[in-house]
């Protein structure tokens, strides 16, 4: 349901910022509460899962693919009426007397409550040519891309949950993966690892770092160094992915708040709600907390209980 308060100066009971698992989830809650909230978010509906090829740590689904995940949330949110304004948040502010003041590029709306939902984004990888070769071999979306390359070599870089099961997923595409890990070992689930190293088109380069990427108008060869034998050595590849971690989208927050730790993840109290009242965060954004889908919709479980017991003053 999109939503239309232009110039609207009434005060609104609950903002969230964010439309990924733990967004919706605080809207469906809040929703059957009737408290009629509202989601901002400058994407589609789902956040990130739509990019994810494989969702197979979710109960209830022995397999579903992220694009048909999102439809079900999407279809939700429809069935439920719950309004979506898709616009980037700019900034967020806090009057005088406690309410916020939510500031997209052409809008100014007032609540008396928010929620922040809006997760993390990939960390890019500060290396020579990266940039240079962005969308040209080097991305960081294997469901985006990884289509591109097929029967051709890939490199993924990273070690992690979401390398080894990108790596996966781009071994049943490419002709060959390598995996660039600047650990002595993975440090995936052992199920994912198991499943891997069973691969015959896998390789892994363990204590291996990528000093420089290079090509005329692609990608063509990688410049590794072993950390450990300082071994350097010259790798050819079509494809290069990305998947060494992540930092939380926080970027429309006033610093001077002090709600985030020296990482910008935002620090909750067991409600899930910041040092400044009614300002709730939930999710992957934050801080010290278990990056899954399942924790990020028990987040905002918790954060709406406590929203509903304190009730609303306006």
């Amino acid at each position: 349901m999109l939503i239309n308060l232009k110039n609207n100066k009434r005060i609104l009971p609950l903002a969230i910022i964010g439309a990924g698992p733990s967004g919706i989830t605080a809207a469906i809650y809040a929703q059957r509460a009737n408290i009629k909230p509202i989601i901002f978010t400058n994407e589609i509906v789902c956040g990130k899962i739509a990019k994810t090829l494989l969702i197979e740590n979710y109960p209830g689904f022995k397999s579903t693919t992220g694009a048909k995940f999102c439809k079900e949330l999407q279809e939700q949110i429809e069935f439920l009426k719950i309004s979506v304004i898709y616009q980037k948040v700019i900034n967020l502010a806090k009057t005088a007397k406690g309410l916020f003041i939510i500031n997209t590029k052409t809008e100014k709306f007032y609540f008396e409550k928010v929620i922040i939902a809006t997760g993390t984004k990939e960390k890019q990888l500060p290396v020579k040519g990266i940039k240079e070769f962005h969308g040209r071999g080097v991305s960081y979306c294997s469901s985006c891309d990884g289509y591109f390359f097929k029967d051709l070599n890939i490199a993924v870089i990273g070690g992690g949950n979401a390398a080894v099961e990108e790596s996966k997923i781009l071994a049943q595409i490419g002709k060959k993966i390598i995996i660039i890990n600047r650990d002595q070992k993975l440090l995936a689930e052992s199920m994912l690892i198991s499943q891997i190293e069973k691969m015959s088109n896998v390789q892994i380069y363990y204590n291996t770092i990528l000093l420089e990427a290079q090509g005329k108008q692609n990608l063509e060869k990688l410049f590794l160094k072993n950390v450990v034998t300082q071994q350097k050595i010259e790798l050819k590849v079509d494809g290069l992915f990305i998947y060494i971690g992540a930092i939380p989208n926080v970027d429309f927050l006033d610093p001077e708040w002090s709600i985030m730790d020296d990482n910008k993840y935002i620090i909750v109290n067991n409600h899930f709600e910041t040092n400044i009242t009614n300002l709730y965060a939930i999710g992957d954004v934050v801080s010290g907390y278990v990056q899954q889908y399942t924790t990020a919709i028990s987040s905002a479980t918790f954060a709406l209980k406590n929203i509903i017991e304190r009730g609303f003053l306006h």
